[in-house]
């Protein structure tokens, strides 16, 4: 065998430690990559933990600006009945009232009684056989006009009997008043709160008046409109809005006024209103329901139109078309029957011996339960199941609260694990090509790194013998 020159060996030893050298490198290079993964693993975990945190936070949150919306409806819907109240029982004490506007000042001396029914005697046509009795009389609580110039004080008049104060206020607005030369106004006595929203009807009819359209505000403070196609009475401005704004009138309205309608008509009243309609009716005590428009969300994410019919009340489904013949599957609601999920258990639909025992059901019903299992494997029966379904269903049968909580959480466990937004990172950090094979020896290597201590033989000096 022929024997290698000196020269040769030394060009070879030469060369296997360039090769050790380079992958010394390469291993060290490896290593700090590695670390560098290691250390993205780990602000990955905490940044994780950190979203699950914020999303149970979020979810906490949702849930009880839920019921603080549900509660501020609620106040919102009493506190109307209850000014609605005081303000009519205000209106009744002062059925009995008069405002006379336009007296002067110290007319009436010291006896304001004995100067209104000597004034009312002599000015308006009231026949002498009525006793004109007077309780009380009085100037407005207002301050004093300090100048001669300002409009005097109303008279506050209140008489014994009903009847002879209509017969005097309907007196005093057929014929004109005068007192010493001034015109003399006879006028209900509103409360505060009938006088400004008849004054903001009044200025309403002042603009339909402009356009020759001729309109009334009877009691409290309606708005009458006399149109070619007929008369219309709205008990509100509110109401009259939608016809105002198209004969181009705009009616401002308050604050206050706009949130508690938006409040009471969307939260509170609405499941009120909607009571007889031909609808899915609001399923009572579901408080930890998600918002409908959340749901549709979830239901277009995740692609769960078919899953959600369970949900439905199988008896206002017009999918579900034996109902409408048959009035008994809505009278199955007073056995707790309502959506397709109070009769399946665990994806399938449960048996009729199983819901005779559990809902009472009749014998007769056995032909319904055929019609209802035929429908249920036909239209929403699916062979896996879904996290999100499982979440609405045990949130719909209160065996689950904070249920936008648990749909956060069952979104972020049903992400893919999968490294690929790592492995993009370290590409473009590197500005190498990683293959999948490559990749996935990678992450097995950092595993056994990790667990077995194998990191620092990646760095080791290979011993080799130079002789």
């Amino acid at each position: 065998m022929k024997r290698v020159s000196g020269e040769e060996d030394s060009v070879i030893l030469a060369e296997i430690r360039k090769l050790r050298n380079e992958h010394t490198e390469a291993a060290n290079d490896n290593k700090e990559a590695l670390e560098r993964l290691d250390n993205v693993f780990k602000n990955g975990g905490k940044n994780s933990l950190r979203v699950v945190n914020a999303e149970e936070r979020l979810g906490d949150t949702e849930d009880r600006k839920a019921r603080l919306e549900r509660s501020v409806a609620f106040l919102l819907h009493q506190e109307a009945k209850l000014a609605a109240k005081c303000d009519d029982l205000e209106s009744r004490s002062r059925r009995n009232n008069v405002r006379i506007h336009g007296i002067p000042e110290d007319s009436e001396k010291n006896d304001t009684i004995g100067f209104i029914s000597g004034f009312i005697r002599s000015s308006l046509q009231i026949p002498a056989e009525v006793d004109i009795r007077i309780e009380r009389a009085h100037r407005s609580l207002l301050a004093k006009p300090k100048e001669n110039t300002a409009p005097p004080r109303a008279i506050i008049v209140r008489f014994l009997d009903y009847r002879v104060k209509e017969q005097v206020i309907q007196q005093a607005w057929k014929q004109k008043t005068t007192y010493e030369g001034r015109t003399i106004y006879f006028n209900q006595d509103y409360t505060n709160e009938v006088q400004k929203k008849r004054k903001q009807v009044r200025d309403v009819i002042k603009k339909l008046k402009d356009k020759n359209v001729k309109a009334q505000s009877p009691y409290p403070a309606q708005l009458k409109v006399f149109l070619a196609s007929g008369t219309k009475i709205f008990t509100t401005l509110t109401e009259a809005a939608p016809m105002l704004r198209d004969m181009g009138i705009h009616v401002q309205e308050e604050e206050r006024d706009e949130l508690q309608r938006l409040r009471t008509q969307s939260s509170w009243t609405m499941v009120t209103r909607q009571k007889d309609k031909r609808s899915q009716p609001h399923p009572q005590g579901q408080t930890h329901m998600p918002s409908l428009n959340k749901l549709t969300v979830m239901i277009t994410m995740y692609k769960l139109e078919r899953e959600v019919k369970i949900l439905s009340w199988f008896a206002y489904d017009n999918r579900f078309k034996p109902n409408l013949g048959d009035q008994n599957f809505k009278e199955w609601e007073t056995k707790g029957i309502t959506a397709m999920c109070t009769v399946t258990k665990n994806g399938s639909m449960m048996s009729f011996v199983d819901l005779k025992e559990k809902y009472g059901l009749e014998n007769s019903d056995f032909f319904r339960y055929l019609q209802l299992r035929d429908y249920f494997i036909k239209e929403i029966q699916t062979k896996t199941s879904n996290g999100v379904i499982d979440i609405l269903i045990r949130t719909y049968n209160r065996t689950r609260l904070k249920a936008t909580s648990a749909l956060h959480k069952n979104k972020r466990d049903s992400r893919a694990t999968s490294t690929v937004y790592i492995n993009k990172k370290w590409v473009k950090e590197l500005s190498i090509e990683i293959t999948t094979e490559e990749w996935l020896n990678m992450c097995q290597s950092l595993q056994t790194t990790r667990t077995q201590g194998l990191g620092e033989s990646l760095g080791g000096k290979t011993s080799l013998d130079s002789s």
